[in-house]
């Protein structure tokens, strides 16, 4: 596989590093860093603006950004088609079955309103996604990570693409590396990517089964630490309720809404919540680097019980890295028939 050719700022390729990225779109005079200086000066300040003045009344919306900003990401790029509303015609993105508990479309419509008032018909609804979980990150004690802007927005949405694209619950730790790899994602992006899970939450509807019935054995899973399976069932019980509740995805005192290396430790003591996370501390492909994600090692080998850690790999700055990579999937730029920008992230115009 070929490495896309990138002309990049001094700020990007710090965070960038020197690994082939595939199916990364190269940087242009209609992909860059700071491409609203001219045009829209203080659109990356209005989108800020906007997320701390939500944030307070909602303390976690930044990770349902964080998360929003994956799940378009993932099937056709960072292209704004998952804020599609679907039509008569069309069943859109947002309603794919692992669409359907995505949140933080308002904040967007937010931003675009003030971005629409500012500067009419500038700014594409698919940076302000990118922005608003740049910023999301960096407001939970995260990196500060520098993105370059540009894109467009898609004339197209499929709720089909997003159900056959995204990976399910269930995926294996195979299988997502394949379904990453197929992304131009290496392991280590994927375990970095699945570290956003420090600021996440779950509905007990997707994990409960861990607790009552793991693969079929009406057994609880081996793996759950048995004081956190206790603690789970008194907030899941065996028949769904409605609401459904939800559980923090880092189980570390005081963590929820702090972006750091606590949710790898956690999954060293059993205390994953989702399969996924659980499994990719034990599989031989990826526990090394969760071992190391959670010793926060920066020089040397070290170990963690019987995992020897990988040197040099640090949680936060690889998160930056893999980010940027996130942002980059398939961008629609300038001179693109097939793009636009939408003045209302919810219509195709």
């Amino acid at each position: 596989m070929k490495c896309a050719k990138l002309m990049l700022t001094a700020a990007v390729l710090t965070l960038l590093g020197t690994s082939c990225l595939a199916v990364i779109v190269p940087l242009s005079s209609s992909f860059r860093v700071g491409f609203y200086n001219q045009t829209c000066p203080a659109a990356e300040s209005i989108v800020r603006s906007t997320l701390i003045s939500r944030f307070q009344s909602d303390i976690r919306l930044p990770a349902r950004l964080i998360r929003l900003l994956f799940h378009e990401c993932f099937v056709t790029g960072c292209d704004g088609s998952l804020l599609v509303t679907s039509t008569a015609s069309n069943q859109a993105e947002k309603d794919a079955a692992p669409n359907l508990n995505v949140a933080g479309y308002d904040a967007v419509d937010a931003a675009k309103s003030a971005l629409e008032n500012a500067c009419p018909g500038v700014v594409s609804c698919a940076d302000i996604e990118v922005l608003l979980a740049r910023e999301a990150v960096s407001l939970l004690g995260g990196p500060n990570i520098t993105v370059p802007t540009g894109r467009l927005d898609a004339r197209s949405s499929s709720a089909s693409l997003a159900a056959s694209t995204l990976p399910g619950l269930g995926t294996s730790v195979p299988g997502m590396i394949a379904a990453f790899a197929a992304k131009g994602f290496t392991t280590q992006d994927m375990v970095a990517l699945l570290g956003a899970h420090t600021v996440g939450a779950a509905f007990c509807n997707s994990f409960s089964y861990r607790l009552y019935n793991f693969k079929g054995t009406n057994q609880s899973d081996p793996s759950m630490n048995s004081i956190l399976l206790g603690k789970l069932r008194t907030v899941c019980p065996r028949s769904p309720v409605n609401p459904d509740p939800t559980v923090a995805l880092d189980q570390g005192n005081n963590s929820i809404n702090a972006f750091d290396s606590s949710f790898f430790r956690e999954l060293l003591n059993g205390n994953g919540i989702l399969e996924i996370d659980q499994a990719i501390a034990v599989h031989n492909q990826t526990a090394a680097i969760v071992a190391a994600y959670a010793a926060n090692s920066t020089s040397g080998n070290s170990t963690a019980g019987n995992i020897t850690v990988v040197p040099s790999l640090n949680f936060g700055s690889n998160f930056a890295q893999v980010f940027v990579k996130l942002s980059m999937l398939d961008v629609l730029t300038g001179g693109n028939s097939s793009a636009t920008i939408r003045k209302n992230c919810a219509i195709i115009s």
